[in-house]
């Protein structure tokens, strides 16, 4: 659906990026956040390479531009790993988490 509407709208290439709130108004969408949900279905679902930018939405017009997207995620998996990191340490250090607790 998504793919569709940028490839019909002419959003190939980054240059050609639809800003995200024209995309949300177009399809009727509540917000950015059902945006992005629907990209990222449509990106593991169906394996459309869809990429974004601060400028918006597209679909690549080269390998650069897929290489590039593909490194926007995985420094986005590798901040969110380290964000975990505590938590998971936190568990090795006190058990698994099935008892109950208190911080204090």
């Amino acid at each position: 659906m998504l793919k569709e509407y940028l490839i019909n709208n002419g959003a190939i290439g980054q240059e050609n990026a639809i800003p995200a709130a024209r995309i949300c108004t177009d399809m009727s969408l509540n917000n950015v956040r059902r945006l992005s949900e629907m990209a990222s279905r449509e990106r593991s679902k169906e394996g459309a390479l869809i990429c974004a930018t601060v400028k918006g939405y597209y679909m690549p017009s080269c390998d650069d531009e897929i290489r590039a997207q593909k490194e926007r995620f995985e420094k986005g998996i590798a901040v969110r790993a380290s964000v975990v990191r505590p938590f998971r340490e936190y568990f090795k250090r006190h058990g698994d988490g099935n008892g109950k607790k208190n911080l204090e």
